[in-house]
């Protein structure tokens, strides 16, 4: 297998105006199953929280007020992927216009490349606002959705090609540099 420097790519160009959007839709195809799901779970919850059978016959039995907190829960959760979809669908892009070549430090709604200085493993996540943890396969290429509120992501911030950021994996500090950067244009 080929090491992952040597594994041609499309130009950057070409894979910001093309794959950002790419990004955004696959994400917004996952927002959509996990709504789907949330919902039938929030429905579960309220069903089983509500059920004649949920009322407590004793000062001990909790099964009615914990299935309460769940669908509470669970409506929270439809809340927030709702939100995210609203920020993902909002969204447009100009594929008319170049990235500006001169400013490559990350922000959001960017593809951010890493690889690890000590055995070279590469990591590729996208930043955006919404939907921090949710991984995703675009083409071929695993990633993670990062927010800006998230450590990682704040560490990359404003951050550019060639920098390097550390970060805890199962236990151990490990510096990564970033090798690539692509915006969107939006």
């Amino acid at each position: 297998m080929p090491k992952p420097d040597t594994i041609p790519q499309p130009s950057t160009q070409a894979r910001i105006q093309t794959s950002t959007q790419t990004i955004v839709n696959t994400i917004i195809k996952q927002l959509e199953v996990d709504l789907a799901m949330q919902i039938q779970a929030a429905k579960d919850a309220h069903e089983a929280a509500t059920h004649s059978e949920s009322v407590a016959e004793n000062k001990y039995d909790t099964f009615g007020l914990e299935s309460s907190y769940l669908a509470q829960g669970q409506q929270k959760r439809v809340e927030q992927i709702n939100q995210a979809l609203i920020y993902f669908c909002q969204l447009t892009f100009n594929d008319n216009c170049a990235p500006n070549a001169d400013s490559q430090l990350i922000a959001p709604l960017s593809l951010i490349t890493l690889k690890a200085i000590e055995d070279e493993q590469i990591l590729t996540f996208f930043l955006a606002n919404h939907s921090g943890g949710l991984k995703i396969n675009v083409n071929g290429l695993s990633m993670r959705v990062l927010t800006p509120e998230s450590p990682l992501g704040c560490a990359l911030l404003d951050k550019e090609i060639g920098d390097d950021v550390e970060m805890m994996i199962k236990g151990v500090m490990t510096s990564f540099e970033i090798t690539a950067v692509e915006l969107a244009s939006i």
